[in-house]
């Protein structure tokens, strides 16, 4: 339907987003979670910053994948703070941490 369309929109950015990263084609899984963000309607049911959350999460991941370590891990944060419970955001962080810690 007609109100639908940009959450349908966007939730095929997304995951088609997870799709390229999953296959390692990070450069074009930015691009798609770029549009994503932009096509997520701010008022998506009361859980904009929850999907916020999961985008800035996989840029992030994106972002470690092309060896940019500190776009990564500025993401991550953003991930948290927008979403400080999240299990996926939590871990991702503390690894991140983890790892610059070791090196």
């Amino acid at each position: 339907c007609a109100k639908c369309k940009k959450w349908v929109l966007a939730r095929s950015y997304l995951d088609r987003a997870r799709n390229q990263l999953a296959k390692g084609r990070a450069k074009t899984a930015l691009r798609l979670l770029a549009r994503a963000s932009k096509a997520t309607p701010k008022h998506f049911h009361g859980r904009h910053k929850k999907r916020m959350a999961e985008i800035s999460l996989l840029v992030s991941k994106a972002y470690i994948k092309l060896n940019r370590g500190t776009r990564g891990k500025r993401f991550a944060k953003r991930a948290l703070a927008l979403d400080p419970k999240s299990p996926a955001a939590k871990l991702h962080w503390q690894v991140l941490t983890s790892t610059t810690a070791a090196d």
